[in-house]
């Protein structure tokens, strides 16, 4: 479904705008979350690219990508570009002003997602089974199925 949604947008007037950077941001998770890495990175990064293009290099939806695409490379053992991609989001989430409720939001995110890290490096299961804070992916992964 969300193949099929790309295809219309992608034929539309606009092919690089925010609402096909939205789908690929989506359809990359779906791929990461089944554990289908190498065709999430091209969706990741394309993503990545529009939202920079369109948004602004400094905007929240960026920050969002940027974690996406990070906690793929962490996945396929590239820790130390999904460092640099991870600092950039944070230097970005950093320059807007949070309300204190997203401080205490973000705060127990990071928090939750370093000890996931921690218990997915002794865990026998696979990375593709643990879940991001910020991402929409597992209700796009129960609309396809």
């Amino acid at each position: 479904m969300l193949a099929r949604a790309l295809e219309i947008r992608e034929k539309g007037p606009a092919p690089d705008d925010a609402g096909i950077a939205a789908i690929l941001n989506d359809l990359g998770l779906v791929d990461y979350f089944q554990g289908k890495h190498a065709q999430a990175e091209p969706l990741l990064k394309r993503a990545l690219e529009i939202r920079e293009k369109t948004l602004g290099p400094g905007h929240s939806e960026v920050a969002a990508s940027l974690e996406n695409y990070a906690a793929l490379l962490r996945a396929t053992n590239r820790s130390q570009e999904a460092t640099t991609l991870e600092a950039r989001a944070l230097a970005i989430r950093a320059s807007r002003a949070p309300t204190p409720l997203q401080r205490v939001r973000d705060e127990k995110c990071f928090v939750a997602s370093r000890k996931r890290r921690e218990r997915r490096d002794r865990s026998p299961f696979p990375p593709w089974r643990t879940r991001s804070c910020r991402t929409r992916a597992s209700a796009v992964v129960n609309l396809v199925g």
